[in-house]
């Protein structure tokens, strides 16, 4: 066989193929033919005898090469020799295979024998948590890429044994553990999706033991909706910030979250290592830092008691496992000396703007240069002499240091580590435990017992205290590994596995700030269960237990299916009516991002509406609606929201192929001034005419109830209506009339009665007021634009009429009630018809942490997108970073977020929300017919309006006249034809 210049064979493939067959015929002859050896023996071949000894020189020089890479990269690098870099048998596209199970996508331990051993006792952390004052529920937020689940990992490591997924580089450091992240995606991506948690048992800096629930949320604001979840049910929030990027938009947001909803709050300041391996500050300027970024914790939260002296603010690195409080910092390395009042009263001087001298300490002033800080001297300078001393590889000097100041030893093999091992092994032996950081949560919650503290929050109180029936609040469906549960907060009384209990989902009438209690009526409707099994969270396993009480945070099964974001739980018995009804959980923010879906195969439907109910249950904040032309409408908080979500759907829930639209946003519909007449509307026989006007609210109490600061479940009660009308007529110059007259509040729309009794029946009124009202949040969830909800109008009835003589007594009562509603929903489409309708859309707030050096490649980038601009910057002190505050509608961030990191090559992190709920009036006039819109080409601005209405209304079946612009709303529809023709002619329409 012949080769050319390039050592290729040269000749025919099938020629080369028969030659090496025939070659290795030749070859395995050799080898195991008892003939073949014969002859060998004889001398015959010496053609054959070359060509083995060729192979055997062969696979030495391999191994001698496979040796000597070993020796070179060590025992830590997996040395391969390979061929090829794929089997001939692997298909290079893979078949549209979607049956996955459950469990192919996460890393559970489904047997009980392959459970972690506990360093604690399980059987006295059982008996401990019978006691709620014992137990505390704790979340762990902050802002992405903060340090939340390598926090969790430290718990983890310290609590357990013969972790299945411990590797050499995880155990020294190489590599994150990320004990927490347990499903395929959280994997592959490296990022917290799904609320994850664990039970164990800690003890604090008096050695008094506690039951710790531990939840971890994630950081990313698509995924809030888990965040709110896991505050649903903690006692206490642990405040995880970067000391490089400090208190950003998101970690502010977040304490506003856990104030409102009653959280006390530990700050931890995480990656405090970044000081001296990235920023290279010197200790005084890391001192200066840290001083920052306390006052800015302060300014956030609004009080100065948060302070690393007051132990509610603590010190981690979470890359080499420690947490430390100054208190735990000074007994460690300075309590020979120091004990009892003497200790606490260095702690409590340590952090002040002090300097030590000669055993007393001096008041520093701000800018004292000649004076070194007490927390410098005594904590930055010993930290920093560990890190510069093990980074010179100085490991006597580190050993000797460790042995004087903190009594602790390293032996040879830990001494031969590398610096960023050797590290991690000095900081865990000095800081072994997360004492210090369990006595500040258990500390700053309180009594702890949670029920009471429920209790507290509710309005009237709970009406059966003195009974033990069971009482908990369902907050989320979890799929884990093959098996559903559900994660419980228990409030009352016990459950164990085998009983029966009623579950009742809040009704929608019921607002987010306001409790009901349970009737009869209720527990009747309410579906019942058996409690299959309960356990306690661990991360990536469940531990088995038998039952649950007060206080505790457990996994039941067997009700996931009774019900899809939250419920509540009770005794399955009559004896619950008066215990608390629990509200739907407030995810934080309207999801404003939509898609639209479909099977690729229509045969499949029955798989996608069975993929969509399990999908909906498992993510707290997606909505599915179902229009009337039959498409599926999926809205969500973001875009990597969705691309988990839809990976699910397809690959783990569904198992099918979907076909998606280009995601949108939605739209409301409103107005921008009053209506221009007051067009009375008539049912179909004349006998009932109803007159209402709309006009557009002041943005402040539309801003006031999106955000819940104006308590709508005043209205329920005289007492409430009065406060109420004092409220509007003092913080938003209502008149006393329209204040005292106020009906309902729905979304963020009013309905008002401003009928004069002269003009309107008001008893009559009265008596149809619920269907009224009926009518009227119909018409609010479906306006006349495009059957899109209405946002922040006021609407007026000002005439209410009936012909004739009506007796309440009768038959006839019940067909005018049905008669009112639609003819109310149509009142009120009419007055915003003419009251200059608009289209207003969302608008997202992005929050962009990036190096300053790419701040004219994001203005550049932002200038592509529609009415986006930046409305703040603000400098990260200490850092080459800055904070970016931008404004972008949702329709044109699509994509967004991928420009800004490509364009800054990576180097900045880009969160959107609209959790402050702004809304925007599209460009154009919504009721121009002859507004241009080409066909296969964008839309004008002028009229972007006209465009969304349109597409709207023909995606939903409303108009199908295909691209004709004049089949938009209008008020032809509703009213009278000669009274629309003299509106016309007089220039009103």
């Amino acid at each position: 066989m012949d080769f050319d210049e390039f050592g290729n064979p040269i000749g025919d493939e099938l020629e080369l193929g028969e030659e090496i067959e025939v070659k290795k015929e030749e070859t395995e002859s050799i080898g195991t033919n008892g003939e073949g050896s014969n002859h060998s023996d004889n001398g015959i071949n010496e053609e054959d005898d070359d060509y083995m000894s060729d192979l055997d020189a062969d696979f030495d020089d391999e191994n001698l090469a496979l040796e000597s890479l070993r020796h070179t990269y060590g025992d830590q690098v997996e040395v391969l020799m390979e061929y090829e870099d794929r089997d001939a048998n692997e298909p290079i596209v893979e078949s549209g295979d979607t049956g996955e199970s459950h469990s192919k996508e996460g890393v559970f331990i489904r047997l009980k024998k392959n459970i972690p051993r506990a360093q604690f006792d399980r059987e006295y952390m059982m008996q401990m948590m019978k006691v709620p004052e014992r137990i505390r529920t704790v979340c762990i937020l902050g802002p992405l890429h903060s340090g939340k689940t390598s926090i969790a990992d430290i718990f983890v490591l310290n609590n357990y044994d013969r972790l299945n997924c411990i590797t050499k580089n995880i155990r020294l450091g190489w590599k994150q553990l990320r004990y927490m992240d347990n499903t395929r995606q959280e994997i592959e991506r490296g990022m917290t999706l799904k609320l994850n948690g664990m039970t164990f048992l800690a003890t604090d800096m008096q050695d008094k033991s506690h039951v710790i629930n531990l939840l971890d949320t994630p950081g990313h604001v698509d995924f809030i909706d888990e965040v709110a979840v896991a505050m649903s049910v903690s006692d206490t929030a642990l405040v995880c910030i970067d000391i490089i990027e400090g208190i950003s938009s998101t970690t502010r947001y977040i304490i506003k979250e856990c104030q409102k909803r009653g959280l006390s709050m530990v700050f931890l300041i995480n990656k405090i290592d970044r000081l001296v391996l990235e920023l290279m500050l010197p200790p005084a300027e890391a001192y200066m830092k840290l001083q920052e970024l306390v006052l800015n914790i302060q300014g956030a939260t609004k009080d100065s008691m948060f302070t690393p002296e007051n132990n509610n603010i603590l010190f981690a690195s979470a890359k080499f496992g420690i947490i430390f409080s100054i208190e735990q910092f000074v007994s460690k390395c300075y309590g020979k000396v120091l004990a009892g009042p003497k200790l606490n009263e260095f702690v409590k001087r340590v952090w002040r703007n002090n300097y030590y001298d000669r055993g007393v300490f001096h008041p520093r002033t701000l800018n004292d240069k000649n004076h070194e800080a007490t927390f410098v001297t005594f904590i930055l300078n010993p930290i920093y002499k560990i890190f510069t001393h093990t980074l010179s590889r100085e490991v006597d000097v580190v050993s000797k240091t460790l042995k004087k100041n903190f009594g602790v030893s390293l032996t040879e093999d830990e001494m031969a580590n590398d610096p960023q091992p050797l590290l991690k092994v000095v900081f865990t032996k000095i800081f072994p435990d997360q004492k210090a950081l369990v006595s500040s949560l258990t500390s700053c919650s309180g009594s702890g017992n949670s029920y009471q503290k429920q209790v507290n929050l509710l309005e009237n109180g709970v009406q059966n205290t003195s009974s033990r029936q069971f009482l908990a609040h369902a907050v989320k469906n979890m799929s884990i590994g093959d098996s559903e549960w559900t994660l419980v907060k228990v409030y009352h009384g016990n459950i164990a596995v085998g009983d029966k209990i009623s579950v009742i989902v809040p009704v929608s009438n019921i607002s987010d700030s306001g409790v009901k209690f349970i009737d009869e009526e209720m527990l009747e409707e309410g579906s019942r269960h058996v409690i299959e099994a309960i356990s306690l969270l661990g991360g990536r396993f469940c531990y088995p237990v038998p039952s649950a009480s007060e206080g505790q945070l457990v996994l039941l099964k067997g009700i996931s299916k009774s019900f899809v974001k939250s419920a509540t739980l009770c005794s399955n018995n009559i004896e619950s009516a008066g215990l608390p009804l629990f509200q739907a959980i407030n995810y934080i923010g309207r999801p404003v991002f939509k898609v639209i879906i479909a099977p690729l195969n229509p045969k499949e439907l029955p798989k996608l509406l069975s993929g969509l109910e399990k999908t909906n249950r498992y993510y707290p904040g997606l909505h599915v609606k179902v229009e009337e032309s039959g498409e599926h409408v999926l809205l969500g908080n973001g875009e990597l929201y969705f691309d988990c979500l839809m990976h699910d759907l397809r690959n783990v829930y569904g198992g099918i192929e979907v076909k998606i639209s280009d995601p949108v946003t939605v739209f409301a519909e409103s107005c921008q001034g009053e209506s221009f007449a007051a067009i009375p509307v008539e049912s179909s026989n004349h006998n009932i005419s109803l007159t209402v006007c709309a006009e557009p609210l002041d943005k402040k109490i539309v801003q006031d109830i999106s955000k819940k600061k104006l308590d709508v479940e005043l209205l329920g009660d005289k007492k409430g209506l009065r406060e109420m009308a004092k409220v509007l007529r003092r913080d938003y110059g209502w008149d006393s009339l329209a204040a005292r007259n106020i009906w309902a509040f729905f979304h963020t729309s009013i309905l008002v009665d401003d009928t004069l009794p002269d003009e309107t029946d008001k008893n009559l009124l009265q008596h149809f007021r619920e269907q009224i009202l009926q009518g009227f949040y119909w018409a609010v969830r479906e306006g006349p634009l495009m059957e899109e909800a209405i946002h922040g109008v006021k609407f007026r009835i000002l005439k209410f009429e009936m012909s004739g003589r009506v007796n309440l007594d009768s038959l006839d009562v019940g067909i005018i009630g049905v008669q009112l509603i639609p003819l109310m929903r149509k009142a009120c489409n009419v007055a915003l018809l003419t009251a200059k309708p608009i289209v207003v859309e969302p608008i997202y707030e992005m929050d962009i942490i990036m190096k300053k050096v790419y701040y004219p490649v994001l203005e550049e980038v932002l200038k592509k997108r529609r009415s986006a601009y930046i409305y703040a910057t603000e400098t990260i002190p200490g850092t080459p970073l800055i904070e970016v505050k931008t404004q972008v509608p949702v329709i044109e961030s699509f994509g967004l977020e991928t420009d800004i990191r490509l364009s800054s090559e990576g180097n900045a992190i880009i969160q959107s929300h609209q959790w402050n709920d702004i809304w925007r009036k599209v460009p154009g006039d919504v009721m121009d017919e002859d507004a241009p819109i080409p066909k296969l080409k964008p839309a004008p601005t002028s009229s972007l309006s006209r465009d969304f209405v349109m597409k709207t209304r023909r995606r939903k079946g409303i108009s199908n006249d295909g691209f004709m612009s004049n089949d938009g709303p209008t008020l032809q529809k509703y009213i009278d034809k000669e009274l629309f023709s003299q509106l016309k002619e007089a220039g009103f329409v």
